[in-house]
């Protein structure tokens, strides 16, 4: 009979499956199964990859939190901060802050392009010439833009920059430019108040 091969043959990816009190079916639905041929969607049970939609768990190590960092960080009396032994990796010779950098003469374009430059006849600025020498930077740490603008302050930086290498020399570290410096950065912060304070906001411009 023409009406009897029409009909529909029973899926078998599609059966039947009692819940364990016995009150409800649900189905498991096969991919090819046709759509006409469906239970209701509420009935429907789908088989899926139990761990296709589980979140992804992050590394408990890994933060996306980056510090405040100040604008005063930028100039080059951050050098005078505590905190910065710590934050600036070159230390005070660093070419951020310590440099002998000529703003008017161009940069190598070889050592720009990451290279090495050996004319000899290169006129323009090279790594190897903008940075400064241990008496450069204590010469800098002590004489540029001192904290100081009377005759007695001036007086009384003085007499305590004195005070400072005299107690280097006789604890022997009077060598090592690198204590040297933290010792002359401690001595400013002393004398402009103590602190985080590098800077003597009340210092007059002559």
């Amino acid at each position: 009979d023409a009406s009897e091969e029409s009909t529909p043959a029973q899926v078998s990816s599609a059966k039947d499956s009692s819940q364990t009190n016995g009150t409800a079916q649900q189905y498991e639905i096969a991919d090819d199964l046709a759509p006409e041929l469906q239970p209701p969607i509420a009935n429907q049970t789908v088989v899926q990859d139990e761990h296709k939609d589980k979140p992804q768990l992050q590394d408990p190590t890994t933060t996306h939190y980056r510090p405040y960092e100040s604008l005063l960080a930028k100039f080059h009396d951050y050098r005078y901060h505590p905190e910065y032994p710590r934050t600036v990796a070159g230390g005070y010779k660093s070419l951020t802050y310590s440099h002998k950098i000529d703003p008017e003469t161009p940069w190598c374009p070889h050592e720009a392009a990451g290279g090495q430059c050996n004319d000899k006849a290169c006129g323009s600025q090279h790594f190897r010439s903008m940075g400064i020498t241990d008496n450069d930077l204590l010469k800098a740490l002590t004489a540029d833009r001192i904290p100081a603008s009377t005759a007695e302050e001036k007086a009384r930086w003085k007499s305590g920059l004195t005070a400072v290498f005299q107690e280097l020399r006789r604890q022997g570290l009077n060598k090592d430019a690198r204590v040297i410096a933290a010792r002359i950065v401690e001595f400013r912060r002393e004398f402009v108040g103590g602190g985080s304070r590098a800077v003597d906001l009340d210092l007059g411009v002559e």
